[in-house]
């Protein structure tokens, strides 16, 4: 399965795979600092104080979050955002996965549909 479109981590260019302007592969998850102990506990914390989605509650719905989501990306486990609570939110898979589409993905970046 190929994986989603990325921003490579070196240039910023759009990748899947490996970049082929500063050939560098996209890490995956657990290098990125997603499988750390440090994570996985913020990840618990965070979740346990604010267990609802923020983007349904905007909307006006409860729906029980399950996903830690930095607002605005983050570099990795060195950044200084990625354990700062300040820089996430709690979402539901929906709301996570429509934010990832439109952030991240070749279609949002191209401004949209192009047959409208």
């Amino acid at each position: 399965m190929q994986m989603p479109p990325r921003r490579c981590v070196g240039c910023g260019a759009l990748v899947t795979g490996r970049c082929a302007t500063c050939r560098r592969q996209r890490p995956t998850p657990s290098a990125q600092g997603y499988n750390s102990r440090a994570w996985r506990s913020f990840r618990l914390l965070q979740l346990s104080l604010h267990p609802f989605c923020a983007e349904c509650l905007r909307a006006g719905v409860r729906t029980v979050a399950n996903t830690v989501d930095h607002i605005e990306p983050v570099t990795g486990s060195t950044d200084p955002h990625f354990l700062d609570y300040a820089a996430v939110q709690s979402l539901c898979a929906s709301c996570h996965s429509s934010k990832t589409a439109t952030e991240d993905s070749t279609f949002a970046n191209r401004g949209g549909c192009r047959t409208r």
